[in-house]
């Protein structure tokens, strides 16, 4: 099945199907915007667009197809080539990234808080709205963690402003003093996450760097394709 494939490329642990798939079609969403902006980029250069357009779209078009998540991945994956890939390196390597890679050890941290922040309001009873919003927040996280191989440090950058605006909008629920210990949990959460953005974060320009998508689906390639 399709969905298993991106499942796998994008490290996705979610405990149900419908999450595991809610959370490959917002990382293949933000694929296409990468390819978007990623074929922008390349029409910057001075590099003419029929040694590269085509391929990528086509590629573009195979990875992300109107057919949905739940089909068959082998149907699909006999039109992809190596050219196509090729083509995608050769561009990868014009449009340079400026991003520092985040540490394991930080990723890891910050799963471990998101765990400890998910079995505190399993395991504890929070009205109803502030459960949700945290639920919200973690469920924003983990759809960061899985698309910054695709998109970058910008996605850790785009959830802490969501944040911020969500706590401003329910500032009532955090100023609370009954909901102290999560308030210190989120914010603990929050505050790795803010740490691991800073330390991705190299420059005021960052460019698309698909390495690491393009390795990961150039394995499953059938053998001398």
């Amino acid at each position: 099945m399709i969905v298993e494939v991106w499942r796998s490329i994008f490290n996705i642990d979610e405990p149900n199907k419908h999450s595991t798939e809610m959370a490959v079609i917002e990382c293949l969403n933000n694929l296409n915007d990468e390819f978007e902006l990623f074929k922008q980029k390349m029409s910057e250069t001075s590099f003419s667009e029929n040694l590269y357009k085509n391929e990528i779209t086509q590629l573009q078009n195979l990875l992300i197809a109107p057919t949905g998540i739940n089909g068959d991945w082998k149907s699909r994956q006999q039109n992809i080539t190596n050219v196509q890939f090729k083509v995608l390196d050769f561009c990868s390597e014009i449009l340079p990234t400026d991003e520092i890679p985040i540490n394991d050890e930080e990723i890891e941290e910050l799963k471990r808080l998101l765990d400890e922040l998910e079995d505190f309001i399993e395991n504890n009873s929070l009205p109803m709205d502030l459960n949700n919003i945290i639920k919200k927040h973690i469920a924003k996280i983990k759809t960061a963690l899985y698309s910054y191989n695709i998109k970058g440090a910008s996605v850790f950058d785009e959830v802490l402003d969501s944040a911020r605006g969500e706590i401003i909008k329910n500032h009532n629920l955090f100023t609370d003093k009954s909901n102290e210990e999560v308030k210190s949990k989120l914010a603990k959460v929050w505050s790795k996450v803010q740490t691991v953005y800073k330390t991705a974060k190299n420059a005021e320009q960052v460019y698309i760097d698909f390495n690491n998508v393009a390795n990961a689906l150039q394995n499953l390639l059938p053998s001398g394709n």
